[in-house]
């Protein structure tokens, strides 16, 4: 009796080897670059949202003490009103990362939802959505962020500094609108390849529907592909916000940013070099950890590229 004919008698027929598992974790811990950049990605959220906590208010001013070199008092140095600049960096990376991550979770489960549906049902449907979604790639990213840093704030009352919610949201809001595209477009190509494989014939012969096929097989294949581009998108999302609000676009101060931590430390590059280094090295090492395990994830899910 053939696969499709035991599929036919039985709806949940054998069961589809998904492409994730012992072999890929084991080929993802076997990437040094990539188990290095998991641990400080680790560490790097653990300071920016424990560290704050125990050290000094990232408001307080110290006015006799301004513009000061990195000490053992203050390790990163102080800004022009006498803020510990270690403070403001880890305080900074809690609303850089935040963003980065609601971008990358965001535009990945859009991107997703929009290729699997375009590579699984081909046709007509397919050119449709790939045609927006080309429309999409070539919007300008930051006339449209100009609008979005109009929205207002949010103040949340606390030990910390007033939150920019409002504007926080309205970027990753629309940086997920904005970046989604390269995801459907990769597990898009995934999907199609996916739908002509025979277990996905049997399903279909079996009497399954269009969406539990694509919940049950088509995504679960496309799982090594996703990870890969939700690494890049975080990545990508970091430098995208740093970049706009370095450019006076983002979230604006008094929350501190990596990005408008660099703006406001423009003018003071050659008496205080501190203030503009260690913002920078944050989004260096940041993403740097980011890409490394991006790379990890795409040898683990692509033997091919291991070898």
């Amino acid at each position: 009796m053939t696969a499709i004919e035991d599929a036919v008698r039985s709806r949940d027929h054998v069961p589809v080897p998904v492409p994730i598992g012992r072999r890929a974790r084991r080929r993802f811990l076997a990437r040094r670059g990539a188990v290095l950049g998991v641990a400080t990605l680790v560490l790097l959220f653990a300071a920016c949202w424990v560290a704050p906590l125990f050290l000094s208010s990232p408001t307080a001013l110290d006015l006799d003490h301004t513009r000061e070199s990195p000490s053992w008092s203050h390790w990163f140095g102080t800004d022009e009103l006498g803020r510990d600049e270690l403070v403001r960096v880890l305080v900074a990376g809690r609303s850089s990362l935040s963003i980065a991550l609601a971008v990358a979770v965001g535009a990945a489960a859009l991107g997703t939802f929009v290729g699997v549906i375009a590579g699984y049902r081909g046709r007509v449907l397919d050119g449709l959505l790939m045609s927006v979604t080309d429309l999409w790639l070539v919007l300008p990213a930051i006339p449209v962020l100009a609008v979005a840093a109009t929205i207002g704030d949010v103040d949340l009352p606390g030990p910390l500094p007033t939150i920019d919610l409002g504007a926080s949201v309205g970027i990753a809001l629309v940086l997920t609108l904005l970046l989604w595209g390269a995801t459907a477009r990769v597990v898009r190509a995934t999907a199609r390849a996916v739908r002509e494989r025979p277990f996905v014939a049997a399903a279909r012969a079996a009497g399954a529907t269009p969406r539990w096929i694509m919940t049950r097989h088509v995504m679960p294949h496309c799982l090594g592909p996703i990870l890969v581009e939700t690494a890049v998108l975080a990545a990508g999302a970091i430098l995208f916000e740093s970049t706009l609000s370095f450019l006076g676009f983002g979230v604006q101060p008094p929350t501190p940013t990596w990005g408008n931590m660099l703006t406001g430390a423009v003018g003071h590059l050659q008496s205080s070099w501190w203030l503009a280094v260690f913002p920078g090295l944050a989004i260096l090492i940041s993403v740097l950890a980011i890409n490394a395990i991006g790379d990890g994830l795409r040898d683990a899910f692509d033997p091919r590229r291991a070898q």
